[in-house]
């Protein structure tokens, strides 16, 4: 006969189950961190500054200040390859030295005779009519106007054929001063009258 077994033996033993301990949780990840991941790659001045404003101790505070260098240098690349070639200067107009012979100046109204067109002329004389011989000499220079009209420059010396009477005779040079020198002349037939002009006396 087998020997009996108390109950003790009888019952099977418990199992102890193992609980695994729990995982530790990872670091949180700094707020400066974060917002320089976000950051680091944007061409915002503004959000950079603002980001060394708020982290001045970051170590990325440094990273923003050279992102901001490159996109300044980028923004000035770019403005002076989109702006338009300058223009180059126009050629200056030739100067043109200004001459005391160039040209005329205007004839202005003078006794009964009004100033007409700077034309060089000769006064009119009626055909076959007695005259007299004016002989008109401008120093150092001037445009001989007689009786409002424009005989000539001079020198040379102009030689007129006049009426008889009294003629108004001018001798103009706007380099001058004054730039008019006049003369009444009393013209007789067949007579020779000597009519010298001088500026500067």
């Amino acid at each position: 006969m087998p020997p009996a077994t108390s109950a003790s033996e009888q019952q099977p033993s418990p199992v102890t189950e193992t609980v695994p301990p729990p995982k530790p949780k990872p670091p949180a990840i700094p707020e400066d961190e974060r917002r320089w991941a976000a950051l680091r790659d944007t061409d915002s001045i503004d959000e950079l500054r603002a980001f060394r404003r708020r982290f001045p101790q970051s170590r990325h505070a440094q990273d923003a200040a050279v992102r901001i260098a490159q996109v300044m240098r980028q923004s000035r690349e770019n403005a002076r390859e989109t702006a338009p070639a300058p223009k180059p200067p126009a050629p200056a107009a030739p100067s043109i030295a200004k001459s005391t012979q160039s040209q005329p100046p205007r004839a202005e109204a003078s006794g009964a005779a009004a100033a007409g067109p700077a034309v060089e002329s000769k006064p009119s004389t009626p055909a076959g009519a007695a005259t007299g011989t004016v002989h008109i000499r401008v120093q150092p220079f001037g445009y001989v106007y007689v009786d409002g009209a424009l005989v000539g420059p001079s020198p040379p010396s102009r030689e007129l054929k006049l009426s008889p009477g009294r003629h108004h005779i001018e001798a103009r040079n706007d380099q001058e001063n004054p730039p008019v020198i006049r003369r009444e002349v009393d013209v007789t037939a067949s007579g020779s009258t000597e009519v010298p002009l001088r500026f500067r006396e």
